[in-house]
């Protein structure tokens, strides 16, 4: 079973990821995929009619390699925002709330970011 960690916009400290990473001597592979690390920034933030911003996504191992994947953004309410997939913005629309989903190709569905729009 795959273990998902989400951060939001919280990184640990280099010696904390070294740590976290001391292999077994048996082990063939201390840094299996099977434990993800996932940071969003942000997690939830509040734009002006107009503005825009793009979202960052990283998926790393259990020792904070990075681990590829295509990452996509889908606005589970277009109204308010819209997402440029090739230039990986999104860009308020008019006021209210939109949740923007993201899903990878390898590791499907990965979190969201909260969107509050004003005036």
């Amino acid at each position: 079973m795959r273990k998902l960690a989400i951060l939001g916009s919280l990184i640990l400290p280099a010696a904390a990821i070294a740590l976290s990473c001391s292999p077994a001597p048996t082990s063939p592979n201390p840094c299996p995929v099977s434990s993800l690390r996932l940071i969003i920034q942000p997690v939830d933030t509040t734009l002006q009619v107009g503005e825009s911003f793009a979202p960052t996504v990283r998926l790393m191992d259990g020792c904070g390699a990075p681990l590829p994947d295509r990452i996509t953004y889908s606005s589970r309410n277009d109204s308010v925002v819209w997402i440029n997939q090739l230039l990986r913005r999104v860009t308020a629309r008019r006021p209210g709330l939109a949740v923007i989903g993201i899903a990878g190709s390898r590791y499907h569905s990965l979190g969201s970011i909260r969107v509050a729009v004003v005036e």
